[in-house]
Order: C-alpha cells, then structure tokens, then sequence
C-alpha cells in the first residue's frame, strides 16, 4: 500500500471471522529505508501470527514513494500466505506477486481522509501551542 508518501507492506484480514497461525512468506525480503530486510527485524513475517481478527492489519514500512526507485533494491516479491480458521480448516492461498516498479513515475494517491485529518489535526496543535490556547 501507500499511504502518506510511503510504501507499506500490509498485511490484513479483510475476511468476517478471525484467522489463526497466519503465515506470511515473501521472497526475496523488502529492503527498508534503512537497508534492512524487512523479514528478519519483522516478528510477524518470521513466525505466524497466532490471530488476525476481522477488519485489522498489520504494516511495516518500506520506504518513500520517490526513494525506493532510486535504490537498487528488490521491488518485486512473490508472497505465500496460509491460514487456520476459527473451525480449524487451513487455507492456502495461491502464491502472488508485488511489483511496485508498476508504480514508477506515477504521481502520489490522494491521502486518505485519516491521513489527512491526522495532518490538519498536527497543525492545529502547532497553531495553538503558538497563540496560547
């Protein structure tokens, strides 16, 4: 995803019940703004995650938007994800790949309203702190 200026790598449950011992797999590693493997300083992409409720997700950010192309980085990754439901059947599901080169010379989304309303929030609090309120 992005969001704010930043690439994120996301995992979430987009689904109406719990998953169970999700495991997420992604070769090669995402490469951070600081140089490091995503994979290894990442609890959630090492062991599963015991329980990824409905509607949450998990997110650790790769680097700016106009950054990463100017890195020699991987920015193609193929990603395996598998899952226990509540009732305890697994899934698996088929292997996929990222490719954010698709986003090369392509201008920033719109920020999204949280992002936004977080922002103006920001200079609302500077402003005050500047006039006393």
């Amino acid at each position: 995803e992005i969001e704010g200026g930043l690439f994120s790598f996301v995992v979430r449950n987009d689904g109406k019940s719990p998953a169970h011992n999700v495991s997420v797999s992604v070769d090669p590693s995402p490469i951070n703004r600081s140089g490091k493997a995503i994979v290894e300083e990442t609890p959630w992409l090492q062991a599963p995650i015991p329980t990824l409720l409905p509607g949450t997700r998990l997110v650790k950010t790769l680097d700016s938007h106009i950054s990463i192309f100017n890195k020699d980085v991987p920015r193609s990754f193929t990603v395996e994800l598998e899952y226990t439901s509540s009732s305890g059947r697994k899934y698996r599901e088929r292997s996929f790949t990222l490719d954010i080169d698709q986003y090369r010379g392509s201008q920033l989304p719109t920020p999204s309203l949280e992002h936004s309303l977080s922002k103006l929030t920001s200079v609302i609090e500077k402003l005050e702190q500047k006039v006393g309120a």
